[in-house]
């Protein structure tokens, strides 16, 4: 796992973010629900994004909900995937691309 400031793009745009993930082949964590818009609206190009919509007590807690989720799935499936984690569920879209 990166953390946008391991790479250098802690004052990045969100379109900088999401591309730089895409072209490194990378899964986007975020809580930013903006990254739903760029996906679906403007049908951005990415290797899969995961919104984390849960208010955990600790990131220690966060650590534990996403190891759980992503135990279940192999980096294949969730490519392209829009992934919204909730309290107690999670939700997995399948992203249109341009040529949709």
């Amino acid at each position: 796992m990166l953390r946008a400031r391991d790479v250098c793009l802690s004052a990045a745009s969100d379109m900088e973010l999401l591309a730089y993930a895409e072209r490194e082949r990378r899964i986007l964590i975020t809580r930013d629900k903006g990254f739903g818009q760029m996906v679906f609206s403007q049908r951005r190009p990415h290797a899969g994004v995961i919104l984390l919509r849960i208010t955990p007590e600790t990131i220690r807690d966060v650590h534990l909900q996403l190891i759980r989720f992503l135990s279940k799935y192999t980096a294949e499936q969730l490519s392209s995937t829009f992934v919204t984690i909730e309290p107690g569920r999670y939700r997995l879209r399948r992203t249109p691309t341009c040529s949709e």
